[in-house]
């Protein structure tokens, strides 16, 4: 089923939120909010812009799957201590203990508590970290899911997995 959702969000964001194009001074693809979109989630700041965007991802996640299936924002379960943090799973399936986590923001601000979030989670062995491809500056500095691959990022998924958590770095929108 985690491929399932996992290819339904990516068609979600393809045909919704995204268009693909080309960097004229870099040769790479990257992501540009579609203008339809911005009208129809009507925010203005960049957080409520991803928190309503994936607030409708999820809903569509569950009206396809059903809610027994794919929870939504759920709450950590930690094992050891108290759980007093407010941190939640954007996407959970019980049945495969998979968490999918959905990055609209600069993954290197996002990258670190995801992985930790999925290790806090005694029922999470796989955790899915979903990026956006984007460039910003006048530069055209490229972000995104290549930034999972760099060293250091590469490092913490290996070791990690020493604690049984799988952390695969996904493209919202593969090209």
């Amino acid at each position: 089923m985690k491929e399932e959702v996992i290819k339904f969000i990516q068609n979600f964001f393809i045909q919704n939120v995204f268009d693909i194009k080309n960097s004229p001074n870099r040769n790479k693809k990257f992501d540009e909010w579609k203008q339809t979109w911005l009208t129809t989630i009507n925010t203005k700041s960049d957080e409520q812009r991803s928190r309503e965007t994936i607030i409708h991802v999820q809903n569509a996640v569950q009206n396809r799957f059903g809610s027994a299936n794919v929870l939504i924002e759920e709450p950590l379960q930690i094992v050891v201590g108290q759980n007093d943090t407010n941190h939640r799973l954007d996407l959970f399936i019980p049945s495969e203990r998979t968490a999918i986590e959905i990055c609209l923001s600069a993954i290197k601000n996002e990258f670190e508590k995801d992985v930790l979030k999925g290790m806090l989670d005694n029922r999470v062995t796989t955790l899915y970290i979903m990026a956006r491809d984007y460039v910003t500056g006048q530069s055209e500095s490229h972000y995104g899911v290549h930034s999972m691959q760099q060293p250091s990022a590469e490092s913490i998924i290996k070791m990690v997995s020493v604690f049984k958590l799988n952390v695969i770095p996904t493209q919202l929108c593969p090209v």
